[in-house]
């Protein structure tokens, strides 16, 4: 019990100077008499409050605990020994014990033994089919008793059994997976790497609460497999598969890939594995007489960088040549190659061109050889060649050579298609005329 006092008729004083204070914390047992006052205080006694010369404020917080006192006596069937807190009594009597309570007070506790000369013991026991008891195996429930003579005295043990039949129970579950699982039954065997569905029952006996139970646990592996679809493409320079509405894959090279494209029917992996061959379009290159007088005939050739290939002009012709004549305007002319075999298809132009600046009138006296040509080109003129520039078809000049009397001009390092040869002679004439390079 808690009991605090504090003097409150002082508390004006305590306003006008200054108070001392004296305070005073204890926890006793039973009883205190305080100094300041006199007074003792018991467990049930009010709290009271001292202050001897009205500038000192005593304040007295007091806790008192009780001394406990128990009496306890043994039934009269207690046996012929009994143990308490750890004491073992072999006769009848009166005993005292002196222990501390939480308080740290005296707890007195007055123990009054009294024995018999047989001791009594019931054992309830529940059992799954069988217990055994004494040395005997018993299968149905019984009651049983015995007598066990000791040094000490005699016992009276009784055995009052109940035997359960075992209950079947029955448990199922599915695990399912992909392609292969890995599983530890309940049992504590070793992991195993299941790639087949089947189903397995073990059965495990179980004791809860005093029930017998012979519990059946059926587990059923479905295992799923990953689906594979293949598809065969056959196409022209590059593919582009579609795999969703976010994403695609580009390829330029004959291949076989495995892609993963999302979940099948099972929620296991769907690939789809592609077998693609990319066949290169022909590149087919017009040579010939790219630049003409008005009125005048163009005679055009075409090369190709494949074989087994088939020709078609923009005029019709199916032919590896054409004529166009009476170049009145420039004129453009394309032409398609068309591989015989894979069908893949390539295509080029070229600008006739009706210019009215060249002087075919000399091209009697300047003729170029091989055409095609694949590395030298030679020029056969009636004067000197002062110099010789070749042009590509977009203007950019690509060759030059300004040795006086040099009628040739290395073309070995300029990609397949046609250009322009220029010729400035001696006389500071120009001539011009188209070869094609092919290899």
């Amino acid at each position: 019990m808690l009991i605090a006092a504090v003097l409150m008729p002082f508390a004006s004083q305590a306003q006008s100077k200054s108070v001392h204070h004296v305070i005073l914390d204890t926890t006793v047992c039973d009883s205190y008499t305080w100094p300041a006052n006199g007074v003792t205080y018991n467990y049930s006694t009010a709290a009271t409050h001292y202050s001897p010369n009205r500038d000192t404020l005593y304040v007295l917080d007091l806790t008192v605990n009780r001394t406990i006192v128990n009496t306890i006596t043994t039934p009269i069937h207690g046996g012929c020994t009994f143990t308490w807190n750890g004491t073992t009594y072999t006769h009848s009597g009166t005993y005292c014990d002196t222990m501390q309570t939480v308080g740290h007070c005296d707890s007195i506790v007055t123990l009054t033994v009294q024995l018999s000369d047989t001791a009594y013991n019931t054992y309830n026991v529940t059992a799954c089919s069988t217990y055994t008891w004494k040395g005997t195996t018993y299968t149905a429930s019984t009651h049983q008793t015995r007598n066990e003579q000791t040094a000490d005295c005699d016992s009276v043990l009784t055995l009052n059994l109940t035997i359960n039949t075992p209950t079947a129970v029955e448990h199922y579950d599915t695990v399912t997976a992909c392609n292969k699982t890995y599983y530890r039954f309940v049992t504590g065997t070793q992991p195993t790497e299941i790639t087949r569905s089947f189903d397995t029952a073990r059965t495990f006996p179980l004791y809860t609460n005093g029930l017998c139970v012979d519990s059946t646990s059926h587990i059923r592996f479905q295992i799923n497999k990953s689906s594979y679809n293949s598809l065969t493409k056959d196409t022209c320079d590059k593919y582009v598969l579609i795999i969703d509405s976010a994403r695609s894959k580009t390829y330029i090279r004959t291949t076989i890939d495995t892609i993963l494209v999302g979940k099948n029917v099972d929620v296991c992996d769907s690939f789809v594995v592609l077998n693609l061959t990319i066949n290169a379009s022909p590149k087919p290159h017009i040579g010939g007489d790219i630049d003409v007088r008005p009125g005048e005939t163009a005679n055009l050739t075409v090369t190709c960088d494949q074989e087994n290939v088939n020709y078609r002009w923009s005029t019709g012709s199916t032919e590896d040549h054409i004529t166009i004549p009476n170049v009145a305007q420039n004129q453009d002319v394309s032409v398609t190659a068309t591989n015989r075999s894979t069908g893949c298809a390539g295509e080029t132009h070229v600008t006739v061109t009706a210019n009215v600046g060249i002087d075919n009138s000399a091209n009697a006296e300047f003729n170029i050889y091989p055409n095609p040509a694949s590395n030298y080109v030679n020029i056969v003129c009636s004067e000197t060649v002062q110099q010789i520039a070749v042009y590509n078809m977009a203007g950019q000049r690509v060759a030059f050579s300004n040795e006086a009397g040099v009628n040739s001009i290395d073309l070995g390092s300029l990609t397949n298609g046609s250009y322009i040869i220029n010729v400035t002679l001696q006389s500071g004439k120009q001539l011009s005329n188209t070869v094609v390079v092919a290899r």
